[in-house]
């Protein structure tokens, strides 16, 4: 079965469903479909399972990174008012050192197979206008570095569209109906985003289809 917009549209991958991150002490949890864990609370000043001071990686990652954010053209899957739009802008993170949490899992006999540790924390993602100041998008997310990563990534999903921008209208079915947020900060100091258009339609009860389409992405040169 082939699926539409094959020039620029891609296949979404099955995942799992996303669970809220529970904040403070050691609580216990069973996600759908993984292991259960526990967040455990850490401070600032305590070293990472990669040998920082998480302090030091917290300012590393507050650092302003400034490149170009670039509006693309949504084809026949979506309409974007600012498709062709290029923007310098300032890459902000606002992050929240109170939430720093470490993410343990606990294998059983149902799930021996667990997701690696992970360090996270809350932020809010800021993109600043360099020519006037003014904040052309801004997200919160969560960073995370997993054990045995050597950087830290986030991602979100904003429903319904217009929480990226007001003027996205999709156009035809399958319905996109949610922005797939992609971060990712790099050890040699350079920073990612992408915000893509996801959605899917159903053509059976077993089968269905979907489409990405990238919306708009911040890159450094």
């Amino acid at each position: 079965m082939k699926l539409p917009h094959l020039h620029r549209a891609r296949a979404l991958a099955l995942s799992l469903p996303i669970v809220p991150i529970v904040l403070g002490g050691c609580p216990q949890r069973e996600p759908i479909g993984g292991c259960a864990s526990d967040d455990i609370t850490i401070d600032p000043d305590d070293a990472t399972a990669w040998g920082t001071v998480l302090a030091d990686d917290l300012e590393r990652l507050g650092t302003p990174h400034r490149g170009t954010l670039t509006w693309h053209d949504g084809e026949d899957v979506l309409m974007v008012p600012k498709a062709g739009q290029a923007l310098p802008v300032d890459a902000i993170a606002e992050i929240d050192p109170a939430t720093a949490r470490v993410q343990t899992h606990h294998s059983t006999e149902q799930t021996p197979v667990c997701e690696p540790d992970a360090l996270l924390v809350d932020a809010t993602v800021t993109f600043v206008r360099v020519d006037d100041g003014g904040v052309e998008l801004s997200t919160p997310i969560t960073l995370v570095q997993r054990e045995g990563s050597s950087r830290y990534s986030g991602t979100a999903q904003l429903e319904p569209l217009d929480a990226l921008d007001p003027g996205l209208v999709p156009l035809e079915p399958p319905e996109v109906d949610t922005i797939s947020v992609q971060m990712t900060w790099g050890t040699d100091d350079t920073f990612t985003a992408e915000y893509d258009a996801t959605g899917s339609s159903s053509d059976s009860p077993s089968t269905g289809q979907g489409v990405s389409q990238l919306v708009v992405d911040f890159s450094m040169p």
